[in-house]
């Protein structure tokens, strides 16, 4: 099942056999910088993998393998899902990407593909993204994806800005 196209990619729900392309990027140091958790062992991938498979009895809240196109190869996953900040469920909107495809576009295009599911599919009227303000390359993403900075906050004991997109105001 592919859950949204776009030029480059598509999007599929993660599968069991996911987990050996996964541990490099979540293992990896530079990608898992300004995670609240650091890189995870291949343990913890796989409960992580186990938990995100579990959620898709859930329509439409979670994240999705970000598949090229050209070569059908696993380079990061994007999603939603619900997130508990300053007493409030939101909908956020994560990716993460093997740091090979970094400055290539494919965040800012599987997020586009996210968003348009979200909004179109699941008639969500936003989505957030929460972010260490260090993190100056998801920044961008969310610049280029015309979310806007709505506070800052702390979230699981770290300072985060928070950036929205409401559906309605869109560019």
């Amino acid at each position: 099942m592919i859950l949204a196209t776009t030029r480059r990619l598509f999007l599929r729900p993660l599968q069991p056999d996911d987990l050996e392309p996964l541990i490099p990027i979540l293992s990896d140091s530079a990608v898992m910088e300004y995670s609240t958790t650091g890189p995870l062992s291949k343990e913890k991938i796989q409960e992580w993998l186990t938990t995100i498979i579990a959620e898709y009895e859930l329509p439409g809240f979670s994240v999705w393998a970000i598949i090229l196109k050209e070569d059908n190869k696993l380079i990061g996953f994007c999603g939603i899902r619900p997130v508990e900040i300053d007493g409030r469920t939101e909908i956020e909107l994560i990716f993460r990407l093997a740091t090979a495809y970094w400055g290539e576009g494919y965040a800012t295009e599987a997020s586009l593909g996210v968003i348009e599911y979200a909004f179109n599919t699941l008639a969500i009227n936003s989505v957030i993204a929460v972010v260490d303000p260090r993190n100056t390359r998801s920044l961008s993403v969310l610049e280029k994806l015309h979310m806007s900075h709505e506070k800052d906050s702390i979230y699981k004991e770290f300072p985060v800005r928070v950036y929205r997109l409401s559906k309605f105001k869109r560019h």
